[in-house]
């Protein structure tokens, strides 16, 4: 994913809970990102730090998503934009299952379904609700899932049906598919800070201080914790 938005953006920061999978990405994509391993619900950025922020197969994660997407709202600036994708319950499937008596879970409630630890299914209208509680705006929602399970189905025959790319609007705005897109506009109004080192973009998780360099480490301006890097990648989960 990331050759995707590498060319078009000045600085790239690479945030995840796992040292193995920003390990990964390092060894592909070397000196071209700042790779920062932390805790999505205490991220370590200052406000109106970034004019992108996407977030892929990780909101159907979340226990506390109102309180991650409150901070993702923060470090944005003016006009920033949040793409991300979610689990969505009243899919297509899902309803038909429902009104053949083939599943007990309603898909039209609002409430999320959770269906084994740390993975929830979701109803558009909540996180539209959620979206639209924060203050984001210019929703945009894509529909995605759909045909690639339905290719090994039609085998041949497959190629004749419209292709996914052409139904994701569609499929999104109708909530029908099974993983919905969304890219909204944040509502900060603060423009978005200058930086000429992406480590200037980071922030104490627990203080909210500017950090410093001292050795090969960052230590907060404000409150003095320390927080190491080691072959790269800043560690921002130490005493947290």
């Amino acid at each position: 994913m990331f050759p995707c938005y590498a060319d078009r953006f000045e600085h790239i920061v690479l945030f995840d809970g796992s040292e193995s999978l920003l390990r990964q990405a390092q060894s592909s994509h070397r000196e071209r990102a700042l790779y920062v391993l932390g805790d999505i619900h205490k991220l370590p950025f200052r406000p109106a730090a970034f004019d992108a922020a996407v977030m892929v197969r990780v909101f159907h994660h979340l226990n506390r998503s109102d309180q991650v997407m409150k901070s993702i709202a923060d470090i944005l600036c003016r006009d920033g934009a949040l793409i991300f994708n979610y689990s969505n319950k009243r899919n297509l499937l899902q309803m038909l299952k429902y009104r053949l008596g083939r599943t007990k879970h309603n898909p039209f409630s609002h409430e999320p379904l959770t269906v084994e630890a740390n993975f929830f299914h979701h109803h558009p209208a909540s996180v539209s609700g959620l979206l639209a509680g924060l203050g984001f705006q210019k929703l945009i929602y894509r529909g995605a899932g759909v045909f690639d399970k339905l290719a090994p189905i039609f085998g041949p025959l497959s190629r004749f049906s419209p292709s996914g790319m052409s139904l994701a609007p569609w499929l999104g705005k109708t909530a029908l598919a099974p993983w919905i897109f969304c890219k909204a506009q944040a509502p900060s109004a603060e423009p978005q800070i200058a930086v000429k080192n992406p480590e200037e973009l980071l922030a104490c998780p627990v203080c909210g201080g500017g950090l410093g360099r001292h050795g090969s480490d960052l230590v907060c301006e404000s409150c003095s914790r320390g927080y190491p890097v080691r072959d790269g990648i800043v560690d921002m989960r130490s005493n947290i």
